[in-house]
């Protein structure tokens, strides 16, 4: 897993040593996950970070639930948590580095021992537990075992010369195949956690193919409906769902005083509005934001407008430094550490940010209009641009 923009935050989390509790017991929390491991052949690591939740790790203004420091090779932290849940683990000199390995389990009420190793023997690496975690870690084990069948015939047309060749293409479209079977078969099973954390994997980055979502909508989303891992498909499926011709999705969010604020009624009287969700630390969001500056001048008064919405982790002092920076007009809300999901429910939870325009009926016009675009859409609506 990759990710081109990386956020180093402080943390509230406490640092995670020996056997002392990573987080204060929560005397209504049904799950206790305590967790211990080793690490192998890696000598520069010395801190794991926990990140709690299928979306725990993609938003990328998240803070990792806890940071489990490693000692001799070994490692230890306690879990407490409402629900079973999915988890992943990340050496932190890799996140560093810009380029990592997540390591996924379900925190069940057990105790999950581990065994890691480095990427190039991920193939040695054992999680072991009852429950939710065992049962998730042999689907992930027959899955593994696809990749490494397939592995192998791949490799040996490698050394044959025939990367490109019909028989290479016709072996990804074999595998493609068996493993969508494979995790059908899984998910289309008896609901449980486990099941659940498969098919929310799934749904990631981007929708999967229709059966999925169909098994979601059958089984999921009726027999666990108030799961987190439930709540979160659901957000994907309607935010990769949107259309150009949709109507916007509506949220409250607070602006730099802690005033909260709905769309639908900050946008009353506007002709035509761009929402856009950047980020302090997105370089790309704030040069397009800036690139539009003369264009929300030129017509506000005609009825565009702009609201801006930053995603920001833990306090809005960067964001308040760059609007200051880059000298924004508009008004300006903040998604403070996805606390409203705002970026789920546009379809761009593991993105930096993205911009939607709309009209007065609320119906989408484009999803991120270059300069070009985004000016023959105001002038299509407001009209040519005054003359001196």
């Amino acid at each position: 897993m990759k990710r081109i923009t990386m956020i180093l935050c402080s943390l509230l989390a406490a640092a995670c040593a020996g056997n002392q509790p990573t987080t204060e017991q929560n005397s209504d929390a049904t799950i206790h996950c305590h967790i211990e491991g080793k690490v192998h052949d890696r000598p520069q690591s010395d801190e794991l970070w926990l990140f709690v939740g299928i979306d725990g790790m993609v938003a990328q203004s998240s803070r990792p639930h806890t940071i489990i420091e490693i000692r001799g090779g070994e490692f230890s932290c306690d879990l407490y948590l409402d629900e079973p849940q999915y988890c992943e683990l990340v050496f932190e000199d890799e996140l560093s580095n810009g380029s990592w390995h997540a390591i996924d389990f379900v925190a069940d009420n057990c105790t999950v021992k581990m065994d890691l190793y480095p990427e190039a023997d991920y193939a040695k690496t054992k999680i072991e537990g009852t429950g939710a975690t065992a049962e998730y870690q042999s689907y992930k084990l027959a899955m593994r075992k696809l990749q490494e069948a397939t592995n192998k015939v791949r490799d040996k047309l490698k050394a044959e010369g025939r990367d490109e060749s019909p028989e290479m293409e016709a072996e990804r479209e074999r595998y493609n195949a068996e493993r969508k079977d494979a995790l059908l078969a899984i998910v289309e099973g008896e609901p449980s956690v486990a099941r659940l954390a498969m098919l929310a994997r799934q749904m990631v980055y981007r929708l999967p193919d229709q059966e999925f979502i169909d098994a979601f909508e059958e089984i999921y989303a009726i027999a666990m409906p108030e799961n987190t891992m439930t709540h979160f498909c659901r957000r994907q499926i309607d935010g990769h769902s949107l259309q150009v011709g949709n109507h916007y999705v509506d949220f409250e969010a607070p602006d730099l005083n802690g005033e909260m604020h709905r769309l639908s009624e900050m946008v009353v009287g506007a002709k035509l509005v761009l929402l856009d969700l950047w980020a302090s630390w997105c370089a790309p969001c704030r040069r397009a934001s800036m690139e539009m500056m003369p264009l929300y001048e030129q017509y506000r008064s005609r009825g565009f407008m702009v609201i801006g919405v930053a995603r920001e982790s833990e306090s809005t002092e960067a964001m308040e430094a760059a609007i200051r920076k880059d000298g924004y007009t508009w008004p300006q809300l903040v998604e403070l550490d996805d606390r409203a999901n705002i970026w789920s429910q546009y379809g761009c939870v593991n993105a930096a940010g993205r911009r939607i325009l709309f009209n007065d009926e609320g119906e989408i016009l484009a999803f991120d209009p270059t300069i070009e675009q985004l000016t023959a859409e105001v002038e299509k609506h407001l009209g040519a641009p005054k003359t001196e």
